[in-house]
């Protein structure tokens, strides 16, 4: 049986108003925290993420117990770019995008706003990419790594990249990492199923705009994040192990969450 799901307009708009006055609202104050108090201005962000979260009737149930402390690197899946909102509203840290991300109509200020760091993922380039991250992590904030490189369906999760975990592994600081599972549960107290989640994933080759101005019509839905026990970088023979390590414990977290026995990839 198909779960019944529609989009209404007179809620897309509604909720499309009350967004841009809250995104309005909060740019102005990140800005003049940042101007008069620098150090509180981070601590807005989590609120921001919120407020975006209501606007899109999303509510977020955490699991688990999300580490505060300095320097982490939040290791996740990647379904869609409600993602940033979702981690933003949980944890204290920002996240790692590819250089494009930047060009993004409104997506990409919004990035700019939260001090995401941009790289340009290229092999040959993973040298300095390790060096960003590692000061990001020191001299800045937290950071999200998604190592699937891509967003996906959400029941499965794709093989993780490990070339940037080298970033957890420093003598001179003490880089904590958590996995992070996300995953997108419940439509109207039901269990979504892959035409609702549809909704919520993010993959190419949709066009962001109309998704998400779909995402602001719907009626309310869960999503599920579980922050799985840390871990350093030493209790590893080599990130490829720590990255092995990564991916296990976040596919079984999704496969928790949506209580499935195994994935479920597209045909």
């Amino acid at each position: 049986m198909k779960q019944e799901i529609s989009v209404s307009r007179l809620k897309t708009y509604t909720s499309l108003m009350l967004l841009v006055v809250w995104m309005l609202f909060m740019v102005a104050i990140v800005w003049l925290a940042r101007l008069f108090q620098p150090n509180r201005a981070k601590e807005l962000l989590p609120i921001f993420h919120r407020g975006v979260l209501k606007c899109l009737n999303l509510n977020c149930i955490v699991e688990g117990i999300p580490i505060t402390g300095r320097p982490t690197l939040y290791i996740s899946n990647h379904i869609s770019y409600f993602d940033i909102f979702v981690l933003g509203s949980v944890i204290p840290g920002t996240c790692i995008a590819k250089s494009e991300v930047a060009k993004w109509p409104l997506f990409g200020q919004l990035a700019k706003l939260q001090d995401t760091l941009f790289i340009e993922r290229k092999s040959h380039k993973v040298g300095n990419q390790i060096q960003q991250i590692q000061k990001h992590l020191v001299n800045e904030n937290n950071l999200v790594l998604f190592p699937e490189g891509t967003s996906s369906i959400g029941t499965y999760v794709a093989p993780f990249h490990s070339g940037l975990f080298q970033a957890a592994k420093s003598e001179q600081y003490d880089i904590t990492i958590q996995p992070i599972t996300i995953a997108y549960t419940h439509y109207k107290d039901e269990a979504m199923d892959r035409r609702t989640r549809d909704y919520y994933a993010w993959y190419k080759p949709r066009k962001i705009v109309p998704h998400f101005l779909n995402g602001l019509g719907l009626g309310r839905a869960q999503v599920k994040l579980i922050c799985h026990e840390p871990v350093k970088f030493m209790s590893f023979e080599s990130r490829k192990d720590l990255a092995r390590y990564c991916e296990t414990v976040v596919r079984q977290g999704l496969l928790q969450a949506l209580d499935m026995d195994r994935e479920v990839k597209p045909t």
